[in-house]
């Protein structure tokens, strides 16, 4: 069940404010924001994103002035370690998601295996 949609089309920010009134908006007519959205704690949403103007100039998301904690309660599963070349001192270590990670260092990893650990 959709809950809100804004495709206003004014150039510049959109999605919802605290000023905005509406929760339903096409494209052509309306404001740039829509009303707040109310969640109900353990309830899953969906956020769709559709550039229906084809450009290629991205966007920014902003959960700053929400209350609202976004996670991701899946965690990552090891897929694959590769070498990077023949006779490497590096390996590639594929995830089924991508990790950030803000600050690492090499000693934050250990493989286990024949003749380990290795840091």
């Amino acid at each position: 069940m959709m809950v809100s949609c804004n495709s206003s089309a004014p150039f510049g920010a959109t999605g919802t404010n605290a000023a905005g009134t509406l929760n339903f908006q096409g494209p052509g007519w309306g404001t740039a924001f829509n009303a707040p959205i109310p969640v109900v704690a353990g309830q899953t949403y969906v956020i769709m994103i559709s550039n229906w103007f084809g450009t290629a100039g991205g966007f920014t998301i902003n959960f700053s002035a929400s209350t609202a904690v976004i996670f991701d309660n899946i965690p990552p599963v090891l897929q694959s370690v590769n070498p990077v070349g023949c006779n490497s001192t590096t390996l590639t270590f594929n995830f089924s998601e991508n990790i950030f990670m803000q600050h690492h260092s090499n000693s934050d990893f250990t493989l286990t295996g024949p003749g380990s650990p290795y840091t």
